[in-house]
């Protein structure tokens, strides 16, 4: 009997690599390099990455009967026991230090540690001690983009700001943090103090990651939506792709963020302390924090009146049909919030005029499969397809003599074999639009990013108030079997619809007009 040969390696293994004549029966791999054997098992991969994609999801289930989120009096009574823990235990005890950090989880919606990383490593990122106010500040920061913009005049043409907003937070808190000899918090002490709040009222279940979602799960399921309980505490900040299209009134939010707290307190103020560190929140300007690729209402509605202006202005034939079709293109995206991709907003028979729907398919790696959404097609939207279509007709009709080749590019775009919108190269060969060919015509007078109609959009759907599942839905933003034509959605196309109506009063209020 041949005795069987073993083969051990810490790396991912491939018997053509190593080049063996003789495989080993038995491989084994050592467990730390799982990950990297990953890389070559397309199979594991997937079934880790929608296991992901699952229990994501379960978190995001913002319902009572969801285990991983306290019930709001829950939340409350772990609340007033934590600052009755507080009042009571010395400052030098170790356990002091752990309730602070426990406190100022609930305050802040973020994660314990990076707080204590915050606090200990002085970057006021998270945390401010002010000790000259004598104050103690949670500082909301949206940093959404890298690009910081400087000049003060391109700033006074952008609807957003990305200020930090610095709100005060209990004067207990402050004394605790300002104190010389503070401790920071260790993971064993927090589990002790967890415990006991957990022995002392009762409860079946409770964790340090319950508490660390308090303060989101109170901002998302009892007052505002997601974007603004994520904006507040950073929770998702980065895997969500709305928050970087958002656009939110500063006063807005920390008036949601004082009724949170205020729900959450339930009236302890004898064990708060101070109430009068929400005085502040009067002095705060209204003013919009957000997307910095989002462009001022006046200023959207002089750009498109200016490309109206040059298409009515053209003489030559084909200048003017470039120009018409960079017109229709920014409506079209401004009006259905399509990414700016080659090739949109699509096809002609993509569009559904009658019914004021039409299914795009704007992610350019999703080319050739059946990855669809719905978009409405408001009043506007679909007078201004209609007029070009018109004049496609009478374009190939008067001037296909010039042009051999002009007959059969209309036809091509009548018959959706060619993107709705084109544009006529020097060489006299039509192309799809695209972002290159945009940035290009625009870039002397109007150098904002190609994508700024659909973060113009977003804005204008919250601010009159569109429910946050139909704007995900229309943006594509969903989470991974979540989107609107799915068999378990719950959003049907009326819903879609029914956003027709806030799409024209957009239209109306940049004034739009049609060409004619």
């Amino acid at each position: 009997m041949q005795e069987a040969r073993f083969f051990s390696n810490n790396s991912a293994f491939d018997v053509a690599a190593f080049g063996l004549d003789e495989p080993p029966a038995f491989v084994q791999l050592e467990q730390a390099s799982i990950q990297e054997a990953e890389k070559f098992a397309s199979i594991q991969l997937y079934k880790r990455t929608k296991s992901k994609y699952t229990h994501a999801n379960k978190n995001e289930m913002l319902i009572i009967s969801n285990p991983r989120i306290l019930p709001l009096f829950v939340a409350r009574n772990v609340l007033s026991k934590l600052w009755e823990y507080l009042n009571r235990t010395p400052t030098n005890d170790k356990h002091h230090s752990a309730i602070v950090f426990i406190l100022l989880s609930v305050y802040t919606g973020r994660n314990v540690r990076l707080l204590t990383e915050d606090i200990g490593r002085n970057k006021k990122q998270i945390i401010k001690v002010d000790l000259q106010s004598d104050k103690l500040y949670f500082i909301i920061n949206l940093n959404i983009t890298t690009l910081k913009i400087k000049s003060k005049n391109i700033r006074l043409a952008l609807a957003n700001r990305l200020e930090p907003v610095n709100i005060p937070l209990p004067k207990k808190l402050y004394e605790a943090l300002a104190n010389p000899n503070k401790t920071l918090s260790d993971s064993n002490t927090i589990s002790t103090v967890i415990a006991q709040v957990k022995s002392e009222l009762h409860l079946p279940y409770l964790s340090l990651n319950r508490i660390e979602k308090i303060l989101y799960t109170t901002l998302a399921c009892t007052l505002t939506n997601s974007q603004i309980a994520t904006i507040v505490t950073g929770r998702n900040e980065r895997k969500r792709a709305d928050i970087w299209y958002s656009s939110n009134d500063i006063g807005n939010i920390v008036s949601l963020y004082r009724r949170a707290i205020n729900i959450l307190e339930n009236n302890h103020s004898s064990l708060v302390g101070d109430q009068d560190h929400f005085q502040v929140y009067a002095l705060y300007q209204s003013y919009h924090i957000g997307s910095q690729s989002t462009p001022s209402f006046s200023l959207v509605e002089k750009f498109l009146f200016h490309l109206r202006a040059q298409v009515i202005q053209a003489s030559n034939y084909i200048d003017k049909f470039n120009l018409y079709n960079l017109w229709l293109w920014h409506i079209c995206l401004l009006l259905t919030s399509v990414r700016s991709v080659e090739g949109a907003p699509g096809f002609l028979n993509q569009f559904n005029l009658d019914l004021g729907l039409a299914w795009i398919q704007d992610k350019e790696e999703r080319a050739g499969s059946e990855a669809q959404r719905l978009v409405p097609v408001c009043t506007f939207l679909k007078s201004a397809i209609e007029d070009f279509v018109q004049y496609l007709e009478e374009f190939d009709a008067k001037y296909r003599k010039l042009n051999p080749n002009l007959g059969n590019d209309i036809g091509d775009i009548l018959n959706s074999r060619r993107p709705l919108l084109n544009y006529y190269n020097g060489k006299g060969k039509m192309t799809a639009i695209s972002p290159k060919f945009i940035m290009d015509t625009l870039k002397t007078y109007f150098a904002f990013k190609t994508d700024w109609p659909r973060h113009l959009g977003q804005k204008f759907l919250h601010e009159s108030g569109v429910d946050e599942a139909i704007i995900m839905a229309i943006f594509g933003h969903e989470m991974a079997g979540q989107e609107s034509h799915q068999k378990f959605s719950s959003l049907s196309k009326g819903d879609i619809i029914a956003v027709k109506s806030t799409y024209q009063a957009l239209a109306d209020k940049l004034r739009l007009q049609h060409i004619k």
